[in-house]
């Protein structure tokens, strides 16, 4: 009787130990960012994202760094933006019109667990016409094509800003692995081509979601990821855009120089401004590349680059959502300040809808 007993137990306790290997062995089985880094890393993205615009809100648009140094100081927090006419309905921790998208394009995919046009440009369309902060060009010309009866696909408007580009990190969360590329591309140009339709647009947004799905998917370095994505696209202009971005990283100049290098300078009334900082795609994507690809290295890159990229000033909160998403997943979610996620005024509700997803 006791052989027996002996038997069954060490029949059973065999049997226990490989069913827990083969558990083990199961990664779908947990969860946790350790099993799945790629969902850390997307995660990262969406919050690095809208923390640059966050940061960028108190200075944004403003093209005078001087102005910038002198009446805020170094911007390394959130703070309300008091220097512009641009968004007077903001205070600090909010965002600007590019990230209350980009939260609307979050808010749109954790409900339909997928990226869908109609969804997409109706839910946008609701919230263009109850929206009561800046109202720009896209937007408002968007806007009225749709109350026309304008389909998603043919009421855009001919912007050719980098903006369209700088919403695309939610699709992060839904497009993880190597083969949801083409998804990747085909969602981001969807939903930036509802708004954006000028010259470049379309190819911006193939670069952007190949850049970023690279570092997400692949683990990619942003650099060798934005010179795969220039030659994948096949876009002369933009292969142009990137190499510039790129060279300018590499060189012994400041921030600066760099992105005022990016545009002539061109006066307006009695002002000088420096086209390079603006938001059209010719400057502004050249100028995300280059923080991007001269921060990647540090371990405080994240922060260090958006910082640098608000005090350059212009149109920063559009570089800075796509520096912020790439570095952000780079990096990861231990590079984003905790300082600048607690003053984030819709942490909770980006928390809430990321866990959806």
């Amino acid at each position: 009787r006791n052989s027996l007993l002996l038997a069954v137990f060490v029949s059973a306790a065999f049997g226990f130990f490989l069913r827990s290997q083969r558990s083990s062995s199961i990664p779908h089985r947990n969860t946790s960012a350790h099993f799945f880094p790629e969902k850390s890393m997307a995660k990262a993205a969406v919050l690095g994202s809208f923390v640059a615009d966050s940061l960028a809100l108190g200075a944004h648009w403003v093209y005078d760094s001087a102005e910038i140094a002198t009446k805020l100081g170094k911007v390394d927090k959130l703070v309300k933006p008091t220097l512009t006419q641009y968004h007077t309905t903001k205070e600090a921790g909010d965002f600007t019109h590019y990230g209350d998208q980009t939260l609307l394009l979050l808010e749109s995919v954790a409900k339909h667990k997928t990226y869908d046009l109609k969804s997409w440009a109706d839910e946008w369309h609701t919230w263009a016409k109850s929206y009561t902060g800046y109202l720009d060009h896209a937007t408002k010309e968007t806007a009225k094509k749709l109350d026309e009866g304008a389909a998603p696909t043919a009421a855009h408007s001919d912007s050719t800003d980098l903006s369209a580009a700088s919403r695309i990190a939610p699709l992060a969360l839904l497009y993880q692995s190597a083969a949801d590329l083409p998804k990747f591309i085909e969602s981001a140009k969807s939903q930036g081509l509802l708004t954006h339709g000028g010259v470049g647009e379309a190819a911006s947004l193939e670069f952007w979601a190949r850049v970023l799905h690279s570092v997400v998917a692949e683990k990619a370095l942003p650099s060798e990821a934005m010179k795969k994505a220039a030659a994948a696209v096949g876009d002369a202009s933009l292969a142009e855009k990137v190499q510039a971005g790129l060279a300018s990283a590499a060189s012994s100049g400041t921030d600066e120089e760099a992105v005022t290098s990016f545009g002539p300078v061109k006066t307006f009334g009695t002002k000088q401004v420096a086209t390079g900082k603006s938001c059209a795609l010719p400057s502004a994507l050249p100028a995300a590349v280059h923080f991007i690809a001269k921060y990647e290295g540090r371990p405080d890159g994240l922060r260090a680059a958006l910082v640098e990229n608000t005090m350059v000033g212009g149109d920063s909160a559009a570089r800075g959502m796509l520096i912020g998403a790439v570095l952000g997943a780079h990096l990861g979610l231990e590079s984003i300040p905790k300082e600048w996620l607690q003053s984030l005024r819709q942490l909770p509700k980006i928390e809430s809808l990321v866990a959806k997803l």
